[in-house]
């Protein structure tokens, strides 16, 4: 039966709970819980967002009204990040560790993104690529494996690649 944690011995049958037992057992989930790490395919698969690699170097994820891509450059891992309706990009985290990048990435789009939009794009990731993305993306126009979300984080890319490759080498 379930017991009030306020209570110090258990109504039905008289046992008397011992607050140090209990405290140890507390101490020993708290432990338990300090080793956990969560891995990059967990943090993925967790994501409403869906994250594309280019080029082995660049991941990025489109959140309709914002973005986040994660740039590989001399050894560190540079969140550089931006909002559609504006023409800056924001460096929000430096680090050498993927994860810590790919969690700060996610972090930046669930505040900025917009969610709703961020449902269609859900859709997109099965359907092909429209006519006018390819043609944007010439150099893919022969893709027939490209996706409309992909090719929307591409083009996202393309618009934004000069204040992204400055931002990164001022770093």
């Amino acid at each position: 039966m379930e017991i009030p944690a306020g209570c110090g011995s258990c109504p039905s049958c008289g046992h008397i709970f011992d607050a140090v037992e209990r405290r140890t057992q507390e101490v020993k989930e708290r432990e338990a819980l300090a080793d956990f790490v969560m891995t990059e395919v967990e943090i993925m698969k967790l994501s409403p967002f869906q994250w594309e690699t280019f080029w082995g170097v660049v991941t990025m994820a489109n959140a309709m009204s914002a973005w986040a891509a994660i740039i590989q450059h001399a050894g560190v891992y540079q969140v550089i990040c931006g909002k559609d309706a504006e023409r800056v990009v924001h460096l929000v985290h430096k680090t050498t560790d993927r994860l810590q990048a790919l969690a700060s990435a996610d972090d930046y789009l669930r505040e900025h993104g917009d969610k709703d939009a961020a449902r269609k794009t859900k859709r997109w990731i099965n359907e092909p690529a429209s006519d006018d993305q390819l043609r944007y993306l010439s150099t893919q126009a022969n893709d027939f494996s490209m996706t409309k979300y992909r090719a929307s984080c591409l083009l996202t890319w393309t618009f934004k690649e000069k204040l992204i490759r400055a931002k990164v080498l001022s770093v």
